[in-house]
């Protein structure tokens, strides 16, 4: 019985990971978490490029193909937004993207954003490539 204990607390710890539990201000999806305004710009970023009501899981697997690839993430903040001639980027660039304060990579090449560059990007302090 002993064993059987202990065996049960090993296998918990070992999966425990998928079983997020996530901060106030994150949202779990598939075992992590990841920040809701975070979430909240990439949602924008679907919205503007005509794509209504998009799942979180979409905005993260970009299976709606807005990006090249998934933006990439770090502890559930977005580190990283890719496009390199992405024909279904369009719109505007969410004011609010000033919000993604953990960014370190934003490659915004030959799309179909219009509109000017929101002010709040010069807020993002961790950005490295623009």
């Amino acid at each position: 019985m002993k064993t059987m204990k202990y065996l049960l607390i090993s296998l918990f710890i070992i999966f425990s990971h998928l079983l997020a539990d996530c901060d106030a201000g994150y949202t779990e999806i598939s075992g992590t978490c990841y920040y809701d305004s975070d979430l909240e710009v990439l949602r924008k970023f679907a919205e503007n490029s005509g794509i209504e009501n998009p799942p979180d899981i979409d905005l993260i697997t970009n299976t709606n193909s807005l990006w090249n690839s998934p933006p990439s993430f770090a502890d559930g903040r977005i580190t990283l937004l890719s496009c390199f001639a992405c024909t279904g980027l369009k719109g505007e660039i969410p004011s609010d993207i000033g919000n993604l304060t953990k960014l370190t990579q934003l490659i915004l090449w030959s799309t179909q954003l219009t509109g000017s560059i929101p002010s709040s990007i010069g807020s993002l302090s961790e950005l490295t490539a623009l």
